[in-house]
C-alpha cells in the first residue's frame, strides 16, 4: 500500500492505524482513554504557549506524517513539532513533513517493541529529539539518535526542548499537572 492509498482509506471505528513499510498496521487502542487525550492536549498547550513568543516551529497532534517511501511508512505521533526552517515552502498541512521533535504518550497497552520500531522510523527519517511520556511512572524518557536515553523521574526535573525548541522548559510537575 502507498501513502496515498493509506490516506484515502475510509475512516472506521478503529482509529489506531499506521502504514509500516507498505503494510496497514494496528498500533494503538481503538479508543484511547481520556487521560491519554488530556495529556496530549496539555503537552500541546505547553509547547504552543512557548511558540506564541517564539514562532519558530509548527506543532500538530495525532496527525499522519510520511517517514519513508518505497515501501511507504506513515506514522501518527501523539504530538510533533517541525521547525519552520524544515517546512516545505508554503506548507499546506500535507503529510510529507519530517518532525524534528516527536512526543509519544505511552498507552498502557503499548508494547515496548512497537515503541522501539516507531522510534527507529522517526530517527531514520531525520527526527532529532523524541520524548516518551509515561503517566503511570510519571517519567519522561528523552531519546536522541546515537545517544543513550535520559530519564526524568522527579517532579522538579526540567524537560527542555533543545535544540529543537531553544529555551523551552517545564518541570515534570508542570507536565503532569
Amino acid at each position: 500500500m502507498t501513502a496515498e492509498e493509506f490516506m484515502a482509506l475510509p475512516e472506521d471505528s478503529y482509529r489506531g492505524y499506521e502504514l509500516v513499510r507498505g503494510k496497514l498496521t494496528r498500533v494503538s487502542e481503538p479508543d484511547p482513554k481520556p487521560y491519554h487525550g488530556h495529556r496530549i492536549i496539555h503537552i500541546g498547550y505547553l509547547i504552543s504557549k512557548y511558540l506564541e513568543n517564539h514562532p519558530i516551529a509548527y506543532i500538530s497532534g495525532e496527525s499522519s506524517v510520511l517517514l519513508a517511501r518505497d515501501p511507504d511508512t506513515v506514522r501518527s505521533p501523539d504530538v510533533f513539532v517541525t521547525r519552520n526552517d524544515n517546512l516545505p515552502p508554503h506548507y499546506d498541512g500535507e503529510i510529507d513533513i519530517t518532525p524534528d521533535l516527536v512526543i509519544e504518550v505511552r498507552s498502557p497497552s503499548e508494547r515496548p517493541g512497537i515503541l522501539r520500531a516507531k522510534m527507529a522510523d522517526y530517527f531514520a527519517a531525520g527526527t532529532s529529539l523524541l520524548w516518551v511520556v509515561d503517566r503511570r511512572t510519571r517519567t519522561v524518557t528523552i531519546h536522541r539518535p546515537a545517544s543513550p536515553a535520559v530519564v526524568l523521574a522527579t517532579g522538579t526535573d526540567r524537560l527542555t526542548g533543545d535544540p529543537v525548541l531553544p529555551g523551552f522548559s517545564c518541570t515534570l510537575d508542570e507536565l503532569f499537572r
